[in-house]
């Protein structure tokens, strides 16, 4: 990942990407690789943990478990590695002090003072890697959220 403007560089393992995957999408690992130890390491580790319920167990399998990236990193270096990050329902940084959505670029354009949070010229367009399917390669931009809790 990009270096923050401190310096400090952020990593994020194939493996890691992989799995973001099969919550997601819940593909079968074989598909996201070659490296058949890779396969059998992950699927083994995942089918035995201990804190996963059956029930949860199933709905990994089948994806559509929403994912979230939360860090406590600056909003501006969050911006800086989107590309590389693995696509996510919502990203939180400054350690939950700001969140936002990610929102299709179709319409936005003459739309976009209509579009309540919108983060105005930011268009995120998303670096490939191994295993990443046609949706998460589409460019978007994000909407942060704006309803403060008190």
């Amino acid at each position: 990942l990009p270096p923050s403007k401190t310096g400090t560089r952020g990593i994020i393992s194939a493996r890691t990407l992989v799995l973001c995957q099969l919550l997601r999408y819940g593909k079968p690992l074989s598909e996201y690789s070659t490296d058949k130890t890779q396969i059998h390491t992950a699927a083994a580790e995942y089918a035995t943990t201990s804190s996963i319920s059956a029930f949860q167990r199933e709905r990994i399998a089948h994806g559509g478990v929403p994912f979230v990236i939360i860090s406590g990193m600056r909003t501006t270096t969050l911006f800086q590695r989107l590309p590389y990050l693995p696509r996510a329902d919502a990203y939180v940084s400054e350690s939950g002090g700001r969140i936002f959505y990610p929102c299709p670029i179709d319409g936005v354009g003459e739309e976009s003072e209509k579009v309540e949070g919108l983060v105005k010229g930011l268009v995120v367009r998303p670096m490939s890697y191994r295993g990443c399917s046609d949706v998460d390669l589409i460019p978007f931009s994000l909407r942060e959220e704006s309803e403060k809790v008190e």
